[in-house]
């Protein structure tokens, strides 16, 4: 199953802060062989009861909403100009999102924070895998986008990358869920984050760039991977 890609990945011992470009790119290529693992593996996972009492849920969930939810839920939006007001402020806040975690790498380098570098790395990391994964789903399912004139949502019906998955759900979720496992003990710096990309999230339907289908699946690849990635890069956080 699609949603179980990342459900296998080994911890590893927390790295010097990725500071220099030495450590960065060992940590760079860390995370890369961590998600490289997590896919090979999925297909294992992917048949553990545990995974499937969330699987089957968002999997139905989803198949519903193909079937059924997108095209009436895009049929509500007709309002050119709200519908750039959203697309506007949600490329805003993916990029005060992704600004903010490479602030706060930056900060934690120069103040040799070493929990803070990291997490904003790994953040930032996560994000950027789940940005990759996307593109691959995007080129295989090849979705019409709603936007795209007379566009029923189907599959498999451009030459090239389509709708499905939302990148900005699955950056921002990525990032988000990283975040989250790095402060655990932080209820603001945790539901804060995942509030911001759920908003954000949300916000590509009524922009009219995405199906509500393309945003869940979206959110959940983008969740699995910040969240596996920040256990593997480290997998005691602090408070």
């Amino acid at each position: 199953m699609l949603f179980a890609v990342f459900s296998a990945f080994a911890n590893a011992e927390d790295p010097a802060p990725p500071c220099a470009p030495g450590p960065f790119a060992r940590t760079l290529g860390r995370d890369g062989k961590t998600l490289g693992k997590g896919i090979l593996l999925s297909p294992r996972e992917a048949i553990r009861p545990s995974n499937l009492a969330w699987e089957l849920p968002v999997a139905a969930a989803s198949v519903a909403l193909v079937e059924w939810g997108d095209q009436p839920a895009e049929d509500r939006i007709h309002n050119a100009a709200r519908e750039a007001d959203f697309s506007r402020a949600t490329d805003i806040a993916i990029g005060a999102q992704l600004g903010a975690g490479a602030v706060a790498w930056l900060v934690g380098c120069k103040a040799d924070n070493h929990h803070e570098a990291n997490a904003a790395f790994t953040a930032l990391a996560a994000a950027g895998y789940a940005q990759v994964l996307n593109l691959g789903i995007k080129e295989v399912f090849r979705r019409q986008y709603p936007y795209t004139p007379g566009s029923t949502g189907d599959f498999f019906a451009r030459s090239r990358a389509g709708s499905f998955t939302s990148g900005h759900a699955t950056t921002s979720f990525a990032f988000a869920a990283a975040i989250a496992h790095e402060y655990p003990h932080k209820p603001l710096v945790k539901w804060g984050s995942y509030l911001v990309a759920a908003g954000l999230s949300a916000a590509r339907y009524p922009a009219r760039k995405h199906y509500p289908s393309d945003i869940l699946v979206g959110a959940t690849v983008g969740y699995l991977t910040g969240t596996y990635i920040a256990d593997h890069a480290n997998p005691n956080p602090n408070p």
